[in-house]
Order: C-alpha cells, then sequence, then structure tokens
C-alpha cells in the first residue's frame, strides 16, 4: 500500500494505492472520504487485484473546492485514469459515479475500460426525492451548490449514459436507498446492457454499510471482465 498525489485543475488529489496495477478506481461519495474503500481495497487485494481510491477535490486529504461543477470533478477522474492506467473497471458511488457517466462521454476513456460500476446511483434520479433524502441523511449536502448542478443536468447525464457501451453494473442498497425500479427502468432505456446487484442490509453508503458484501460484488463483475480482456 502506498499514497500517490496528484494535481489537476489547480487541485492536489490524493489517493491510496495497492498492487502495482491498479484494476479498479474506486470514487466516494460527496462527502465521504477514500477510507470508506479501506476494507474493500483490503479484500481486493487479498485476491491478487489492485487498486486506487481517491480523495475527490474538497474531500479527505485532497485540495480544491467542493464548489464546482460535476464537469470538473469529470475532468479530475481523467487524470485520476492518467495516473492509473491498468485500471479496468471504475466504481464510482454516488458524486463518483455521476462523475463517471460524465467522464465515459470521452470514447478513448470508455475505449480503456472494461466495465462500469455504479453504486446506489443513477444519471438522473428524482430532484425532489433526492432532495428529501437528503435533507433526512445529510442535511448539509441538500441544498449544496454540486447537487444543485447534478440535480438540475438530469437530461445532460441522461444523454452521457446512452453513449455508455462498456458493461454497466448498478449496485442497489436496501430499503433505506434513495432508488426506485422505476430509476432503474429508466437507466436501462438509455444503457440496455445495465445489470444490478442487491445489497438489502445496505443503506444508500453500501461500501460504509457492507464492504464485505460490495468487495464481493466487485470480483465477481471484474471475472467476466478479465475474460473479454483476453479474448479481445
Amino acid at each position: 500500500m502506498r499514497k500517490v498525489k496528484i494535481t489537476s485543475n489547480g487541485a492536489t488529489l490524493v489517493a491510496r494505492v495497492y498492487g502495482e496495477t491498479q484494476h479498479f478506481l474506486l470514487l466516494h461519495a460527496g462527502g465521504e472520504n477514500k477510507d470508506v474503500w479501506l476494507p474493500i481495497q483490503e479484500r481486493l487485494a487479498r485476491a491478487g487485484l489492485g487498486s486506487a481510491a481517491f480523495d475527490q477535490r474538497g474531500h479527505g486529504e485532497s485540495s480544491g473546492s467542493r464548489k464546482e461543477r460535476i464537469e470538473c470533478f469529470a475532468a479530475d477522474l481523467k487524470q485520476m485514469l492518467n495516473a492509473c492506467r491498468g485500471t479496468r473497471v471504475l466504481v464510482g458511488a454516488s458524486l463518483g459515479g455521476l462523475a463517471s457517466v460524465i467522464a465515459l462521454q470521452d470514447q478513448k476513456v470508455q475505449s480503456s475500460l472494461s466495465g462500469l460500476v455504479m453504486v446506489d446511483v443513477v444519471p438522473a434520479p428524482n430532484p425532489d426525492r433526492v432532495r428529501a433524502f437528503l435533507g433526512t441523511t445529510a442535511p448539509h449536502l441538500a441544498e449544496s451548490f454540486l447537487v444543485g448542478d447534478i440535480l438540475d443536468k438530469g437530461a445532460l447525464l441522461s444523454q452521457a449514459s446512452s453513449r455508455i457501451k462498456i458493461p454497466i453494473l448498478l449496485v442497489r442498497a436496501g430499503q433505506a436507498g434513495p432508488l426506485t425500479d422505476d430509476d432503474v427502468t429508466n437507466f436501462r432505456e438509455h444503457c440496455p446492457q445495465l445489470t444490478v446487484e442487491h445489497v438489502d442490509t445496505a443503506g444508500h453508503l453500501i461500501a460504509q454499510n457492507a464492504p464485505t458484501a460490495m468487495a464481493d460484488i466487485l470480483l465477481r463483475f471484474e471475472q467476466p471482465a478479465a475474460v473479454r480482456n483476453r479474448r479481445a
């Protein structure tokens, strides 16, 4: 395990890295930091797979402001991928997932990956329901600039998701999560390659609530990705 620092758009972004090749790039939700991925990284490492977990700008040890548009977080993600060139699977929880959708509009970025894992987030959730959910679980985020920017860009995010052709896995929380079956149906209309796994014991922050289950899901997803790579 080692710490890596990169620069992006005036910010210093800090990562915890396992392995010489980082099969997984892990991006936390808004208000979290890279530490939520630590037990998952350790589980992946025991299975022989490397990973990198970054603090996104304005979070954890990374500098920069959270008061940036989602496109800025997506640009940061491209720099993270440049620093972790062996990455095959991009894993994004909430904010991290939405930044991933924007970044994957770049076909060069998309062609370098085998899959995307979205952790309890869809490209265009219902704004009123999201704000109500955050109002009870994370009031400091409910009216933040970044959340407002994301919720205003549902159409843009849906359009961006329709350009993603690599396999996508959505990991859904249990009843305490903010997603509905209609959200999943709408997501699949834009991305017919979507598959879904459930962690019924977890709330929205699945990596934090159920790290062992989350790690096992990633390992299952990576195995067919590795087969696809060998065939390419």
